[in-house]
């Protein structure tokens, strides 16, 4: 996320929140590394932040200094950052970053491993999640967004400076990781395909599946099912060949012969097409982050003409938006892309489809990795409503977690862990990241 995107998402945050009598509050920075710079800077984007006068919090990048200071794994961050090296050390894996105050634990990001990166960089650029980690803390104080909903991590002693040998040795296993990787079949993506299944009613069949790619030769993903007409229809994620560009397409589910349409493409990705029906029309808001805009679609000739109704949302890269309408109220639950990798599940609501958004109290919801991203329509399965969520910090879009609302209303949220769909539902998978039950029948994506 560059410099003008991460300021809109404290915009984002700032403008959505009602005004509290908190208006302001001084802070101070202790320390010259680069990391704590870029927090100063972010902190001093917040309006209400002031930087003169005796401060209220102190940021430090002391491994003694008092004040406000980050743990990385569990260990306080220093200004040389050794403790990167000792995390490295063990290979591509999580990272918890958290923030830390005299009075405990201001905020924490799970962040998921980055096989692309070389070990001692996938931290150094998880580091970069500390000016938004601090940011959203800041906002806590102001009284503008909840306090965080996730368990403090366990803060450990201070790592000792790393000696010859050890510095020997992560080189070592540095080199033979390059030489693995280039070596052809050991780094495989996978292809994402879309199953579906007619029968799927509280349960996940071992056999039965219909798969498809709808196009030969793509990629699909993210599936939508809608029944119209008494027809089923299966709106996803068609992804070329080679460029792995998205585009949105649409077909009729589980008949024989059916064929793909394409119904959106732009010059930017798209994906997760959630398609809804609300006042007699037909509506979809998809992904749309590379363009940086939450937009909403109207269909003019469903299911295959679709026009651009309003853009909701422009600044911040918002990821898997999904609306929900809960007793004539809209919810948006949506997830912040941030630097370093970092996700923030976030939660608007508002008072029509199309009306201004306002944060719910109980935002941000969590950050993290493991359930901070949606991953498919709020739906009714086993006679419970619940909220799908994907489970990245194994790996992208490793597994699906059904999160089952207990209450719903302007002013709280309330959810409870139902059940996890592992990769395993069918041999051969190593991921799946969407869920979309419809009027019996069941949609799964799968990486294979």
């Amino acid at each position: 996320m560059d410099v003008q995107s991460f300021s809109e998402f404290v915009r984002l945050l700032h403008s959505t929140t009602p005004e509290t009598g908190v208006t302001s509050i001084r802070a101070a920075f202790d320390g010259e590394s680069e990391w704590l710079r870029r927090c100063r800077a972010a902190a001093e984007s917040i309006p209400g932040v002031r930087t003169d006068g005796p401060p209220e919090i102190i940021v430090t990048d002391s491994i003694n200094g008092e004040g406000w200071h980050f743990t990385l794994n569990g260990r306080r961050l220093s200004r040389d950052l050794r403790e990167f090296f000792w995390h490295a050390n063990r290979g591509p894996h999580p990272i918890d970053l958290s923030l830390n105050s005299e009075e405990g634990v201001e905020g924490t990001l799970r962040i998921g491993p980055d096989p692309s990166f070389y070990w001692r960089e996938q931290h150094a650029r998880a580091m970069e999640a500390a000016p938004a980690l601090l940011t959203v803390a800041i906002l806590r104080r102001l009284g503008r967004i909840a306090r965080p909903a996730d368990p403090p991590s366990k803060i450990l002693p201070p790592n000792r400076k790393p000696d010859a040998a050890a510095r020997n040795w992560f080189r070592l296993k540095k080199l033979i990781r390059s030489l693995y990787l280039c070596i052809p079949g050991t780094n495989p993506t996978g292809r994402w395909n879309i199953a579906l299944h007619p029968r799927a009613a509280g349960a996940i069949p071992r056999s039965g599946w219909k798969w498809t790619s709808g196009f030969p030769g793509h990629q699909a993903a993210d599936p939508f099912l809608v029944s119209y007409e008494n027809r089923l229809w299966l709106f996803y994620e068609d992804m070329l060949p080679k460029t792995g560009h998205g585009r949105l397409a649409v077909m009729p589910a589980l008949e024989q012969g059916a064929e793909a349409s394409v119904i959106l493409e732009k010059p930017y990705h798209l994906s997760y097409p959630c398609v809804f029906e609300h006042g007699g029309d037909w509506w979809m808001v998809p992904e749309s982050a590379g363009n940086k805009t939450v937009d909403l679609y109207r269909a003019r000739r469903f299911p295959y003409e679709w026009e651009d109704a309003k853009t909701l949302i422009q600044g911040p890269q918002l990821k898997d938006t999904t609306p929900f309408l809960h007793e004539g109220r809209w919810y948006f639950f949506t997830t912040a892309l941030l630097p370093g990798r970092a996700l923030v599940s976030l939660l608007f609501t508002a008072e029509a489809l199309d009306a201004p958004w306002r944060l719910h109290p109980a935002s941000p919801l969590t950050g993290d990795a493991s359930w901070a991203r949606s991953a498919g329509p709020i739906s009714q399965w086993k006679g419970r409503l619940v909220r799908p969520v994907q489970d990245c910090l194994v790996k992208y879009g490793y597994s699906i977690k059904l999160r089952e609302i207990l209450e719903l209303s302007p002013t709280d949220l309330e959810e409870r862990p139902m059940e996890e769909i592992l990769p395993s539902w069918q041999p051969g998978i190593r991921a799946t990241h969407t869920f979309c039950p419809a009027g019996g029948a069941l949609a799964l994506d799968a990486r294979r």
